[in-house]
């Protein structure tokens, strides 16, 4: 099972995993070659990869209460843990989000400026 982030910025939603995330990361890294668009691409990315860590940081601790046992005798500490640094951690995500969008909008001016992404090939 994946976990999906969920990018909603102004009337725009993404929903992707990290796996397709980094996939389409390497595709377009592997296809442009740009050593320009790639850095400003690499800005767009790396706040979402921050994203899904906080998420993973959070949650892994819960899927490791894999028997009974384990959660009687871990999921009181575990919540509590959870419970006194959910606030500072909830907002990380929507900060990375902003970073990225921020940094996807330099990505979309360098394209139309100066970057011609999609050119045309001969058959």
């Amino acid at each position: 099972m994946s976990i999906e982030l969920i990018i909603a910025k102004e009337f725009a939603n993404i929903c992707i995993t990290h796996t397709e995330l980094s996939s389409i990361e390497a595709i377009l890294t592997s296809e442009i070659g740009n050593k320009d668009f790639i850095a400003q691409l690499n800005k767009v990315t790396s706040p979402l990869d921050k994203s899904y860590a906080v998420i993973s940081d959070n949650l892994r601790p819960f899927l490791e209460l894999n028997s009974e046992a384990a959660f009687i005798s871990r999921f009181d500490d575990l919540f509590a843990r959870y419970k006194s640094v959910y606030l500072t951690e909830s907002s990380k995500p929507r900060t990375y989000t902003d970073e990225a969008f921020e940094a996807y909008l330099m990505l979309r001016t360098l394209k139309e400026t100066r970057i011609h992404i999609i050119t045309a090939t001969p058959l």
